[in-house]
């Protein structure tokens, strides 16, 4: 009787019968989709190799019956099968009977693994990432199993929302190896037979998730697959055993240690340590590694814990050969009848599984393993993405908006180049922080960025899941603001709403501009220039088309004293305290002057309090100097107000003009005082009167007094009478009455005409009443010439 043909392919939309296994080699492990490379021989020397590619595939080995010697013709038991795809076609050879083929099947799942993606997820977790990615590629919910701690499915903390996760350049398969080898997570794959599943991937992050049911129905369903240890056996026997049974040991890191930053707590110290119990054989060195994105203590534990179990699965290492194929696959736990060598009281656990056989070779297989009492920890194999450089990006805001797209920590969102997925507005990426020159508690720089901004986005460590800003760019649509040539000496800080620091360095023409678009307010200094560069003025210019206010509350110097080079201090005042000093000597010797003469004297103390102030600004006061003079002119009125005195002095004359009246009121007294020369009134048109409202009016001079009219009378009138007298002698003209009195001679001379006695009365000016003495009191006590009478009253 012919051979029994123990492995099948069967390839879909091609017919059975036509291929034949000839050899093949099966690679399975933990974590990792199935390959086979399978040669198969067919009567067909034309199968269309491109038409093999993608098609679902099945792949199953037999094996002889227990009945099969009692009756031969039996078919052969089914033991194991893959179901996948053919990823790969190769015809070898043909001879005139049959071509040899070799195909590749792999794992549906590995078809994840052709292109390159680059994607973003925001507030997942990994297992929902991970699945958001299988079901893209119309994985099903049945197809997914989670066997996951109780932390996970009940909304713990094992595997927490992940703020932002990048996707970057890499396929789907790599993407979900990274993020399941980081978060110590495995999977493995089922394919049965009774099951609507092609195949079912299952997650497990412990050891609950492990297959420990064997083959024989009455084993415990925890005690895993029971296999004999059995140096040369093969598949003939009609027996699975394990021919080969290695151990190996190696060192394992004395102390796990993890570190890293999180700036939203930038004062919560993130390092997580741990490792073996101390004196552990075969630990020693220190795994400290700094970065690895955690964001507090608790996950930087986990990541600490993760590292450690990683270190315990490779602590102990089995390999061996066999020929068990039924229940001998990744995830599965066996016990051998050996001798135990290393600590594995729960068994071994297939890491991975390496099949090979054909037609003229039985069925063998090798295989590692690691033992079965603690959580595996894949080994950190997929490349991480790394960004070395920077990324073009664009600011988003939730709304249109005018404004800094910015949150309350001064981050902002933007749309990734990469990301092609479509998001709500402004939720293209988690907030960024944005890299400054300068910063610090409560200060540093900020030009908040608006929306559509391009910036350069940077990672820190090259992490494509901690990006930042680290700059903003012009492009041809948001052009830069100092374009042309003419541009090469000019430096320029421009804002959105044109508010402008400007910076000139081009020789003799340097200059500074602050200017805001309100108001036109601007502070120029040095080369003053229009908007088309023309010459304007030089020096400084501080101008408004709105108010404007100085307020110094120490004091203030206003001078046009020459300071070459700005190299003396800022409050150099000599030159004004000198004329000060000079002006307070002067009105010492004018007081002098005043009394000599018997003329009220000024007081000075108000005068000496202004000039204390003025020194160094030592109070609150402000000080004027220009050495070639100062000019106060106004169309409209100018008003000079003290609230004690007003000192007006000069070195040489004061001339005050006026284009129509000069008054001058005080509530006391006036007194002018001419030392060395005359005092003239004069009245060029109209009358000069001089008036005392309240006491008499005395006119004395130490030579000639003369009193003259050109064209008109000399009147001397007096209600209570009139005196003249010179010598001794006098006339009297009072009560109707003239009195001629002379100690001498009398002397008449004329035409005499003796009338009757008569008279006239001639009228009196009246008068204002004079000033209440108690309306001065409070003119005094309110520094306000004018007061209401009723007050007074």
């Amino acid at each position: 009787m012919p051979p029994q043909q123990l492995y099948h392919l069967k390839i879909a939309e091609l017919p059975a019968e036509q291929l034949s296994v000839q050899s093949f080699t099966l690679n399975e492990t933990l974590g990792r989709p199935f390959a086979a490379n399978i040669r198969v021989t067919s009567a067909r020397q034309d199968i269309d190799l491109v038409s093999l590619l993608d098609r679902y595939a099945l792949f199953s080995i037999h094996g002889p019956h227990p009945d099969a010697a009692l009756f031969p013709e039996t078919p052969p038991q089914l033991l194991r099968r893959w179901r996948g795809v053919v990823s790969h076609a190769r015809r070898l050879s043909a001879s005139r009977d049959e071509a040899l083929y070799e195909l590749r099947i792999e794992s549906r799942l590995a078809r994840l693994g052709e292109g390159r993606y680059s994607r973003i997820f925001q507030h997942q977790s990994v297992p929902e990432i991970i699945e958001a990615v299988l079901r893209r590629h119309d994985y099903r919910g049945h197809e997914i199993t989670w066997k996951l701690r109780p932390a996970f499915s009940q909304g713990g903390e094992a595997y927490p929302k992940l703020e932002y996760v990048t996707q970057y350049q890499e396929s789907d398969l790599d993407f979900i190896h990274r993020l399941a080898e980081k978060a110590g997570l495995y999977y493995y794959l089922v394919t049965e037979a009774d099951s609507a599943a092609w195949e079912t991937i299952v997650f497990g992050d412990d050891v609950d998730a492990y297959v420990r049911t064997g083959r024989d129905p009455a084993q415990p369903p925890q005690g895993g697959v029971k296999l004999k240890l059995r140096p040369q056996a093969g598949m003939a026997d009609n027996e699975e055993t394990l021919s080969r049974f290695e151990l190996a040991a190696q060192p394992i890191r004395a102390q796990i240690q993890r570190n890293d930053y999180n700036y939203r707590s930038a004062d919560t110290r993130l390092l997580s340590q741990g490792g073996p119990a101390d004196n552990t054989p075969g630990a020693r060195g220190v795994d400290y590694l700094w970065g690895e994105h955690y964001k507090d203590p608790a996950q930087g534990q986990r990541a600490v814990r993760i590292a450690q179990q990683r270190e315990h699965c490779r602590q102990w290492v089995a390999a061996g050969d066999g020929n068990c194929l039924q229940a001998f696959a990744p995830g599965q736990i066996f016990k051998h009848d050996g001798p135990t060598l290393a600590p594995a009281p729960d068994g071994w656990l297939l890491v991975s599984v390496q099949h090979q056989g054909g037609r003229r070779d039985a069925y063998r297989n090798a295989f590692s393993a690691t033992p079965a009492d603690r959580p595996y920890r894949q080994e950190l194999f997929t490349p991480v993405p790394n960004i070395a450089g920077a990324l073009p990006a664009r600011v988003v805001a939730p709304e249109k908006t005018h404004y800094g797209a910015i949150d309350l920590q001064g981050r902002y969102c933007v749309r990734m180049p990469f990301d092609l997925d479509e998001w709500s507005p402004g939720g293209d990426s988690r907030p960024l922080r944005l890299a400054r020159p300068y910063a610090g508690p409560e200060y540093g720089q900020h030009f908040p960025l608006h929306q559509g901004t391009e910036v350069l986005v940077s990672f820190v460590q090259g992490d494509v899941d901690r990006p930042y800003i680290s700059g903003c760019l012009h492009n041809s649509e948001l052009t830069d603001s100092n374009p042309g040539a003419y541009w090469d000496s000019r430096n320029l800080i421009r804002t959105w709403a044109n508010n402008k620091l400007r910076l000139e360095d081009r020789k003799g023409e340097e200059h500074i501009k602050l200017a805001t678009e309100f108001d036109k307010s601007q502070l120029n200094l040095g080369h003053l220039v229009n908007g088309q560069r023309a010459p304007r003025g030089q020096g400084f210019e501080l101008r408004t088309d709105g108010w404007g206010a100085i307020r110094s509350a120490k004091g203030l110097f206003i001078t046009t004293d020459a300071q070459p080079k700005a190299g003396g201090k800022q409050l150099d005042m000599q030159a004004a305290l000198d004329q000060l000093d000079a002006a307070m000597n002067q009105a010492r010797e004018l007081l002098r002057l005043a009394g000599e003469h018997r003329n009220p004297k000024p007081m000075l103390d108000t005068l000496q309090t202004l000039l204390d102030h003025s020194k160094q600004l030592a109070g609150s006061a402000l000080l004027a100097h220009a050495p070639a003079g100062i000019a106060h002119a106004t169309p409209a009125s100018l008003l000079a107000s003290a609230g004690q005195a007003i000192h007006l002095q000069a070195g040489d004359d004061i001339n005050l003009g006026s284009g129509e009246s000069l008054h001058a009121v005080a509530v006391k007294a006036i007194a002018l005082l001419a030392q060395s020369q005359g005092m003239r009134l004069v009245a060029g048109q109209g009358k000069l009167q001089l008036e005392a409202h309240g006491d008499a009016l005395e006119l004395s001079s130490e030579k000639n007094m003369t009193l003259q009219t050109v064209n008109g009378q000399l009147l001397l009138n007096a209600k209570r009478g009139i005196t003249l007298a010179s010598g001794g002698a006098f006339i009297r003209l009072q009560d109707g009455k003239i009195d001629i009195h002379s100690p001498g001679d009398l002397k008449l001379r004329g035409i005499y005409d003796m009338a009757p006695p008569g008279g006239q009365t001639l009228p009196l000016p009246e008068l204002p009443a004079s000033v209440c003495k108690e309306c001065l009191r409070l003119a005094l006590a309110s520094a306000n010439p004018l007061v209401p009478l009723e007050t007074a009253a």
